[in-house]
C-alpha cells in the first residue's frame, strides 16, 4: 500500500498532462511566415476553429502522425504556403465524421500554396456523415510510389454528407499510382485546373473514381461560361488508366452526371475517358460533352494486360450529349483475348445525341484491334454458350446525329449493338440527321451492324437517315440482324448494302437521297412516303414496294446504272411516280406516273403492266430517240399520256412508247411539252403488243392547206363550167346540097387548149342535130393540179328554126358530158402532209334556148334569145395515199356544185362584106338554183378538221358576151373566130376563151 502513492500520483500526473496537452493542440493555429513548424495539429476541440499557413510558413510532420487531424465541425484549413507529410501519415485526416469542414489551399492571388503527402493521401475522410468543400487553387500531390498508392482527396467513405471539390483553374492535383479524387456518395468535383494520375507500372489509377458511390457530379472546364459560348473554358481530368471511373459492385441504382465543357478534357491513358461500371438499366449516367473526351489502350511496359480505350464506357444507361470530340484511340489485348475494340462510346442503353465527332480509332501498326464509334451492349458474357460475347442492351436506345455530327469506325462499324442475352422488347432508334454522316470502316463490318445470334431477344431497330451513310470501305451500309426493322431513308446518300436481316422488315423512303455501291435484302416492304429515292443496285422486297403521293422512286440513275433492278412488285399511288434506267423484278400498278428513263432510256418490267385510270405514262422524246417501257408479261392501258419534249428539231416519226407480250387498252389522253419545241402535232397507234407515238401534221396547218386547196379546186371547177357551158353553143347551121357538115379546129384560154370537131346534120327544112368533141391538149393549171381527159368533152345538140336564114323562131337543145382524171396534192403549209390522191372530175350540162330571129337593115339579124341552163360539175371522193412523208392521210367526201340557170340575150350576124360576116352576143346569166357541197376532209389521225364552204361568194347574176368573125373561102368552106367572155358562178371570177374553127360543107 505503502508504494501506491506514489503510482496514484505518477499516473494523475500524466493524466492531467495528456488533458492539458490535447487541450493546447485542438486548438486555432497558425504557421507564421518564415516558420517551419514539425509539430502536428489538431482543429476540433470547438466548432469553428481555423488552422492558417502563411504564405511562406511551412507545417512539416513525418513519420506516421498525421499532419493536420480533423475532429470538430465546422473548421477551415487555409493553406497560403507548405504543408508535408515526409512519412507513412496522412496530410489531412478526419475518422469522426466531422461536417462543414472547408479547406482552402491558395487562393485566386496564391497559386503556389503546396500540400503534399510522401506515402499516404493528402486527404481523407473516413466516416460515412462527413461533409467536405475543398478550394484548390494550387497544388496537393500524392508521390506514394508503390502500387495501390494514395489519393489525393479520398471522400469515398463519405455517403450520407456533401462534399464539394473545387479545383480551380490555377489548380493542380497530382497523384501517383492511385486516384486523384474520390468524391463520395453525391459528391461535386468541379475542375477548371488540372486532376492528373500517373503510373510506372500501369496500375490502376483514375483521375476522378467514384467507387460505388451514387449521385457524383463532375464539371470539368467550369470556369466556362455560357455568357461567352465560344470561349473556351480550362480543365484536365487525366487518369492513368481511366479518366473518370466508377461503378457499383451490385445491381443496385446507381446514377452519375458528368459535364465537359468547351476547353475541357477528360483522358484515360490506359483506358476509357470516362468508365462506369454497371449491370443493368438500374445504373444510370448524364454526360454533356463540348470538349474533348478520349481513352487509350496499349500494352504497359510489356505487361500484357488488355486495355480497352473507349472514349467513354458505361455499361448500364448513359444519356450523352456531344458537341466536342469524343475519341478512343486504341485498344489493346493479347491474342487469347481476342479482337480488342476501341470504341469511341459503349453503352447498355440511353440516348446520344451527337454534333461532334464520336470516333474509334486503332493505332498504326496494331493489327489486334479494330476501332469502333459506337456500341450498344452490356457486359462481357464469360459462361454459357455466348462466352465471348456480351449482354444486350439494358434499355431502349436512341442516337441523334444532328447537322455537324460525325459518328465514325476507322476499322470497324460507326455503330453496333451486340448481345443476345437480355434487353427482349427493348428497341434501338438511330437518326442521322442533315448534315450529319455516319462513317463505318475496315472490310468486315457494316457502317451500322447490329449482331445476329439467331435468338429472339435481338432489339427492333429503326434506323432513320437524312444525312450520309458510308459504307463503302466493306460494302456494307446497314445490317440488322434478327429484329422486325425499319430503314428510313428521308433524305441525304446511303454508299453500301442495306441487309435487314430475318424478321418483318420495312424500308421507308422520303425526301431526295441515293442509294448506291450495294443491295438492298432482306426487305418485306418498301415504302416511299415522298420526295424522291434513286436506287441504282439490285433490290429486293419480297412483300412490294409502295410509292406514295408526292414520292418518286428511281430504279436506275442513268443509263450507267441500267442494270439496277428492284425485285417484287411495285404500286405507284396517286400523286406518285416511277422512274429509272434499270428493271422491276414484279409487276407494277401505276395509280400515279411511270416515266421511264426520266431522260432517254428503258424501264424494264419483268411482270405486268396495269396502268389504271388514275395513272399516267410519260416518255422522254428527242428528235433522235425516246425513252421506253418495256414489258416482259402484259401490258393493260388506261388513263393519260404525257411526252416530256427535248429541245431539237423534231420531223414527222413514229416512237416505240411499249412494248409487251399483250397489250390491251389505250390511254384516254394525251398531253405534253412538244409544243414549246416544235408545230408538229402527235398522235397514239397500238398494235397487239406495243403502243407508239407519232409526230405529224399539226390540225392548223391541215386546216389552212385545205383552204388553200380549195381555193385551188374553185379554179378548177371554173374552168369545167366554163368549158362545157361553152360547148353547149356549139353549133353548124350551114349545110350544103348533102345537108352535112364538118367543123374543125381549137380552143384557147388562160387553162389550156384543146382541139374541136362538130359535125352538124339537117333533117329537114327546119330540123339540124349534131356533136360535138372537145379534146384537151395542154393545160396551164394551179400547182398542185393534174387534170388528164382519157375522153373528149362529148356534146349534141338539136335545133328547129322557122327558116334557114336565122330569121323566125328557133328552138335549141344542147347537152354535154365530160369526165377527166383529177389528182390533188395538197400545198405544205408549216408542218402540213403533201397528201395526194386522184378521182374523177365529171361535168353534164344541158339547155334549152328558144329565139327569134329579126331581120334588120340591110343583112343584120338580131336575135333575141331566152332559155334555161343546168350544170352539174362533181368531183368524186378519195383518200390520200400514206408514205414516207404522208403520215396522216386524209379522205374527202364527193365535192358538188349544180346550178339551174336562166338565160337571156340578144345574139347578132350580119354581113361585112360578101365574104367576111360579124356574130356577136350579150347576154344576162341568173342561177335561179345553186346548190354546193362543203369541202370536207376526215382523218383517223387529225382530228379538229372543219368542213370548207367551197364557195362563199356566189355570183349568181353575171354577164356573158361574144363576139367573132367568119370568112367565106368559097360557098362550101368557112373560116371563123370567136371570142366568149364569161362570168362564172364559182368565187365571182371569170374566164375568156377564144375558139377558131375551119368548116366544109358537103
Amino acid at each position: 500500500m505503502s508504494h501506491s502513492y506514489p503510482r496514484i500520483i505518477i499516473i494523475g500526473f500524466a493524466l492531467s498532462f495528456q488533458i492539458a496537452f490535447t487541450s493546447a493542440w485542438a486548438a486555432d493555429f497558425t504557421v507564421n511566415d518564415g516558420v517551419t513548424d514539425t509539430a502536428a495539429k489538431t482543429l476540433g476541440a470547438t466548432a469553428g476553429q481555423t488552422g492558417t499557413v502563411n504564405a511562406t510558413g511551412t507545417l512539416s510532420v513525418s513519420g506516421s502522425t498525421v499532419a493536420i487531424t480533423i475532429t470538430g465541425s465546422n473548421e477551415t484549413l487555409n493553406n497560403n504556403g507548405r504543408i508535408y507529410q515526409t512519412g507513412t501519415g496522412r496530410v489531412i485526416y478526419d475518422n469522426t465524421g466531422v461536417t462543414g469542414l472547408v479547406i482552402n489551399n491558395g487562393s485566386l492571388t496564391n497559386s503556389t500554396a503546396l500540400i503534399q503527402s510522401a506515402n499516404a493521401d493528402v486527404i481523407q475522410m473516413n466516416k460515412a456523415g462527413g461533409s467536405v468543400i475543398l478550394n484548390n487553387y494550387g497544388t496537393m500531390t500524392s508521390l506514394n510510389p508503390s502500387a495501390g498508392g494514395s489519393q489525393v482527396a479520398d471522400f469515398n467513405a463519405i455517403t450520407t454528407g456533401a462534399n464539394t471539390v473545387n479545383n480551380f483553374a490555377t489548380g493542380n492535383m497530382q497523384a501517383s499510382q492511385a486516384d486523384v479524387v474520390r468524391p463520395g456518395v453525391n459528391g461535386l468535383v468541379n475542375n477548371s485546373g488540372q486532376i492528373i494520375s500517373t503510373s510506372t507500372n500501369g496500375s490502376s489509377s483514375d483521375g476522378v473514381d467514384v467507387q460505388s458511390n451514387t449521385g457524383v457530379t463532375v464539371v470539368n472546364a467550369n470556369n466556362w461560361s455560357p455568357a461567352t459560348p465560344s470561349t473556351p473554358g480550362s480543365g484536365l481530368i487525366e487518369g492513368a488508366r481511366h479518366g473518370i471511373t466508377g461503378g457499383p459492385g451490385s445491381d443496385i441504382a446507381f446514377t452519375t452526371t458528368i459535364t465537359n465543357n468547351l476547353g475541357g478534357t477528360i483522358q484515360g491513358d490506359n483506358g476509357s475517358g470516362i468508365n462506369l461500371d454497371g449491370l443493368s438499366g438500374l445504373q444510370t449516367a448524364t454526360i454533356i460533352n463540348n470538349g474533348t473526351i478520349t481513352g487509350n489502350g496499349h500494352d504497359f511496359s510489356g505487361n500484357l494486360l488488355s486495355r480497352d480505350g473507349d472514349g467513354i464506357d458505361v455499361d448500364g444507361i448513359a444519356n450523352i450529349t456531344n458537341t466536342g470530340i469524343i475519341r478512343s484511340i486504341n485498344a489493346f489485348t493479347i491474342p487469347a483475348d481476342g479482337v480488342a475494340k476501341s470504341e469511341g462510346i459503349t453503352i447498355g442503353g440511353g440516348t446520344v445525341i451527337n454534333s461532334g465527332t464520336i470516333e474509334g480509332l486503332v493505332a498504326s501498326g496494331n493489327t489486334n484491334a479494330v476501332g469502333r464509334g459506337i456500341t450498344f451492349s452490356g457486359n462481357d458474357i464469360t459462361t454459357g454458350a455466348l462466352a465471348g460475347t456480351r449482354e444486350a442492351i439494358y434499355g431502349n436506345a436512341v442516337v441523334n446525329n444532328n447537322a455537324g455530327g460525325l459518328i465514325r469506325g476507322d476499322s470497324d462499324s460507326a455503330i453496333a449493338v451486340e448481345g443476345p442475352a437480355s434487353g427482349s422488347g427493348f428497341t434501338v432508334q438511330i437518326n442521322n440527321n442533315s448534315g450529319a454522316t455516319i462513317q463505318g470502316g475496315g472490310a468486315t463490318n457494316a457502317a451500322i451492324w447490329v449482331r445476329s445470334d439467331n435468338v429472339p431477344t435481338n432489339p427492333n431497330i429503326t434506323v432513320t437517315n437524312r444525312g450520309s451513310i458510308d459504307g463503302s470501305s466493306s460494302g456494307k451500309a446497314i445490317a440488322l440482324g434478327q429484329g422486325n426493322d425499319t430503314v428510313q431513308l428521308f433524305g441525304g446518300t446511303v454508299i453500301g448494302t442495306i441487309d435487314a436481316g430475318s424478321g418483318t422488315n420495312t424500308l421507308q423512303t422520303n425526301g431526295t437521297q441515293s442509294f448506291a455501291g450495294g443491295t438492298i435484302l432482306n426487305f418485306q416492304n418498301l415504302n416511299v412516303l415522298g420526295g424522291t429515292t434513286s436506287m441504282n443496285g439490285s433490290n429486293t422486297f419480297t412483300s412490294g414496294t409502295t410509292v406514295a403521293s408526292g414520292g418518286t422512286l428511281i430504279v436506275g440513275s442513268s443509263e450507267a446504272d441500267n442494270s439496277a433492278r428492284l425485285l417484287g412488285n411495285v404500286t405507284v399511288s396517286s400523286g406518285a411516280a416511277l422512274a429509272g434506267h434499270g428493271g422491276i423484278g414484279g409487276t407494277v400498278t401505276n395509280n400515279g406516273t411511270v416515266a421511264p428513263g426520266g431522260s432517254i432510256g428503258t424501264l424494264m418490267v419483268s411482270g405486268n403492266y396495269v396502268q389504271n385510270s388514275g395513272g399516267n405514262l410519260t416518255t422522254s422524246i428527242t428528235p433522235v430517240a425516246n425513252s421506253v417501257l418495256a414489258v416482259t408479261g402484259t401490258a393493260s392501258l388506261a388513263g393519260s399520256f404525257t411526252i416530256d419534249a427535248g429541245s431539237g428539231t423534231y420531223t414527222k416519226k413514229t416512237y416505240t412508247l411499249l412494248t409487251s407480250s399483250g397489250l390491251s387498252g389505250t390511254f384516254s389522253s394525251a398531253s405534253g411539252n412538244l409544243s414549246t419545241y416544235s408545230p408538229l402535232d402527235y398522235y397514239l397507234t397500238y398494235d397487239a403488243n406495243n403502243a407508239y407515238l407519232t409526230l405529224r401534221a399539226s390540225t392548223v396547218d391541215t386546216q389552212q392547206s385545205l383552204a388553200n386547196n380549195a381555193q385551188v379546186l374553185q379554179s378548177i371547177f371554173n374552168l369545167e363550167t366554163s368549158v362545157i357551158n361553152n360547148g353547149l353553143n356549139y353549133d353548124s347551121s350551114l349545110l350544103d346540097k348533102h345537108n352535112f357538115s364538118v367543123s374543125t379546129g381549137g380552143r384557147y384560154s388562160r387553162y389550156g387548149t384543146g382541139a374541136l370537131v362538130i359535125g352538124g346534120y339537117r333533117v329537114n327544112e327546119n330540123v339540124r342535130v349534131g356533136l360535138s368533141l372537145d379534146q384537151g391538149l395542154s393545160s396551164s393549171l394551179p400547182a398542185g393540179i393534174k387534170l388528164r381527159q382519157h375522153n373528149p368533152l362529148f356534146g349534141a345538140f338539136g335545133v328547129w328554126q322557122a327558116r334557114q336564114d336565122g330569121s323566125g323562131a328557133q328552138v335549141k337543145v344542147a347537152a354535154g358530158y365530160h369526165d377527166s382524171d383529177l389528182t390533188i396534192t395538197r400545198p405544205v403549209v408549216g408542218t402540213s402532209d403533201p397528201g395526194s390522191g386522184s378521182t374523177k372530175l365529171i361535168s353534164q350540162a344541158v339547155a334549152l334556148v328558144g329565139s327569134y330571129g329579126v331581120d334588120m337593115k340591110g343583112s343584120w339579124i338580131a336575135t333575141p334569145y331566152a332559155g334555161i341552163r343546168y350544170t352539174d360539175v362533181k368531183a368524186g371522193g378519195y383518200t390520200e395515199a400514206a408514205s414516207d412523208t404522208v403520215t396522216a392521210p386524209l379522205s374527202y367526201t364527193n365535192l358538188r356544185q349544180t346550178a339551174t340557170t336562166l338565160l337571156a340575150g340578144i345574139r347578132f350576124a350580119g354581113k361585112l362584106t360578101d365574104r367576111v360576116s360579124l356574130n356577136g352576143s350579150a347576154g344576162v346569166e341568173h342561177d335561179a338554183n345553186n346548190r354546193r357541197a362543203n369541202y370536207t376532209a376526215t382523218s383517223s389521225i387529225i382530228s379538229g378538221l372543219n368542213p370548207i364552204v367551197f364557195n362563199t361568194n356566189i355570183n349568181k347574176t353575171r354577164p356573158v358576151a361574144s363576139l367573132g368573125t367568119t370568112v367565106s373561102i368559097d360557098n362550101r368552106q368557112d373560116l371563123a373566130i370567136t371570142a366568149m367572155y364569161r362570168e362564172e358562178g364559182f368565187s365571182n371570177s371569170s374566164t375568156t376563151s377564144v375558139y377558131g374553127t375551119y368548116t366544109i360543107r358537103f
